[in-house]
């Protein structure tokens, strides 16, 4: 009787697995539409993502303007994260975050490409905005989301951008 009960909640659990990976297309849809919606209710805008990255830059002393790769690597170091480029990560891979040893490691940009700047700021995202890991796809949805943003108000920081979309659409006006 063990064993049959076993087996049969064995082929439930399989059962289950199946569903839910056949309904997967659909949970995705439906998972970017409710992010849609609330971004919409937003205007697209987060205010405590803002805020986080303003004190961030405030910390190093960000002068203004975009940031550069040496103003990445002391907003890693004021987080107590070291940056460590290596070119042996697979290249599927974006980041490796060492949580015990504080370490992002990050692959080396051959000669001709981006820095690595902007995957640097999405890992640090992670930790400043405290995700776990997602419980499902809405919510990994839901942290890719801010951590671009996130990354986007560092790299193009509120303080300075607001001034310049003023004076730019003050000229279309004139």
């Amino acid at each position: 009787t063990e064993a049959l009960e076993a087996l049969v909640g064995m082929h439930q659990a399989l059962a289950a697995v199946q569903a839910e990976r056949a309904a997967t297309p659909e949970h995705a849809r439906r998972a970017n539409a409710e992010l849609r919606a609330r971004m919409r209710a937003a205007d697209n805008y987060s205010p405590h993502i803002e805020e986080a990255a303003a004190q961030l830059l405030q910390a190093i002393d960000h002068g203004g303007g975009p940031i550069t790769r040496t103003a990445v690597d002391k907003l890693a170091g004021h987080l107590g994260f070291r940056l460590v480029h290596t070119g042996n990560l697979p290249l599927s891979t974006r980041s490796v975050t060492d949580l015990a040893n504080r370490r992002i490691f990050l692959p080396q940009p051959d000669a001709g490409q981006s820095d690595s700047r902007w995957l640097a700021l999405q890992a640090l995202g992670h930790i400043v905005l405290g995700h776990e890991v997602p419980a499902d796809y809405a919510e990994f949805l839901s942290q890719r989301v801010e951590i671009n943003y996130f990354s986007a108000a560092l790299l193009m920081p509120e303080s300075s951008v607001v001034p310049l979309l003023g004076r730019a659409k003050a000229a279309l006006e004139a």
